[in-house]
């Protein structure tokens, strides 16, 4: 994520109609940017991301120990 934030925020285009210096967002926290203020946070998807990957690991590590105790 930091290296999209990176790559879009300092390869602006010379002939943008509006010059801004080159700038990198934060990944979480406000940034202001002329006369607008952006604040980025973890939101709802991130921490379904996150459920779900405990549900994969869980669910693999509960077939292991299923498979082992059966055999």
């Amino acid at each position: 994520m930091y290296h999209w934030l990176n790559t879009f925020g300092t390869n602006l285009s010379p002939d943008a109609p509006i010059k801004v210096d080159p700038f990198v967002p934060p990944v979480v926290g406000d940034n202001t940017l002329a006369n607008f203020t952006t604040y980025s946070s973890f939101r709802s998807g991130f921490y379904f991301l996150v459920l779900s990957a405990i549900g994969v690991f869980l669910g693999t590590w509960g077939e292991k120990l299923w498979a082992k105790k059966s055999a």
